[in-house]
């Protein structure tokens, strides 16, 4: 819909269903960090990974990736990404910068692993409101976009994320004098995630006729709102065990996991919460048969009670 950087609507169907609290669409969250795209390395020696583009309209991009092993169990990670462009209109600019710390630790005797990290994104984005007209653009009168006139001069976003995560796991199993590896029975697994974000609309000019109403301030618009979350799960979960060559077919988990969120717009102040429920079962098999995974989850208490989740997985190696 614009210049690099700036707010996306994906074309793709996604079949995922979310449960739980959920604020907002975040139109932005490809550039971002988050929780569930952190990797977490294990190096022999230090990598660094640098990529840097530059384009035409003061657009650039930079990314840096650096992992190294501290000792053979530890393992800390940085990564670090900017994005700026100018766009092609007026007050189309975009400005953002993402950065996180993750790490891993997995202990000698491999019954003990430990995953961690911290993000931050931060991102400033203008908001021009499009071209007054459509034939303004169709006339060709103007060569350079920069020339046409933009419905806002005075308004942009400002997103802010900061976040942690911990989770904790502990493998049961016997490991007898000639493995290498636990006979892996099962594991259970504490994880903590807490989350602050502040999303600001600000317009120093809102009588500019953009809008069909201007409610409180004429003088200029500050749209702010801030919320917290905080989730913690504990989950048990029924490994695979290769004991003698044998596997076992079928495998489960299950979990519950709390969510306490604070959300703030003024004049609301308010704690929400929420209890989730999750089970699945799935098969351990040969290359030849195949592959099946159900689960389930179910809010069982809180703000979004009732809601469920179903998915039906299955995969077929030819």
């Amino acid at each position: 819909l614009g210049n690099y950087g700036a707010a996306y609507y994906t074309l793709l169907f996604d079949p995922r269903v979310h449960i739980g609290f959920i604020y907002r669409n975040n139109n932005f969250q490809n550039y971002f960090f988050s929780n569930n795209t952190i990797r977490y390395y294990q190096t022999r020696k230090p990598y660094t990974d640098l990529f840097y583009v530059a384009g035409s309209k003061k657009e650039q991009s930079f990314r840096l990736i650096h992992s190294q092993n501290v000792g053979k169990n530890l393992n800390l990670a940085v990564n670090f990404k900017r994005i700026r462009s100018d766009g092609w209109y007026q007050k189309q600019n975009t400005n953002q910068n993402h950065f996180s710390l993750s790490l891993n630790y997995a202990s000698p005797d491999r019954r003990y692993f430990l995953l961690y990290n911290i993000i931050y994104n931060k991102l400033q984005c203008a908001e021009n409101g499009g071209i007054p007209a459509d034939s303004v653009f169709e006339s060709g009168i103007f060569k350079d976009q920069k020339l046409l006139s933009v419905n806002l001069s005075s308004a942009e976003r400002r997103m802010s994320n900061k976040s942690f995560y911990l989770r904790q796991d502990y493998v049961f199993g016997l490991k007898d004098s000639t493995a290498k590896e636990l006979n892996k029975g099962s594991k259970i697994s504490y994880s903590v995630y807490a989350e602050d974000n502040s999303l600001v609309y600000e317009d120093k000019d809102p009588r500019s006729g953009y809008y069909a109403n201007v409610y409180g301030d004429t003088l200029k618009t500050l749209d702010s709102t801030k919320y917290y979350k905080v989730e913690n799960a504990f989950s048990w979960k029924l490994l695979e065990n290769k004991k003698d060559g044998t596997r076992k077919k079928i495998g489960v988990d299950a979990g519950v996991k709390y969510q306490l969120i604070r959300l703030k717009q003024a004049p609301l102040d308010t704690l929400l919460g929420n209890i989730i429920l999750n089970a699945s079962i799935f098969n351990y098999v040969n290359s030849d048969k195949l592959l099946c995974h159900v689960s389930a989850r179910y809010v069982a208490d809180g703000c979004n009670q009732n809601d469920y989740e179903l998915n039906l997985n299955m995969k077929k190696v030819f």
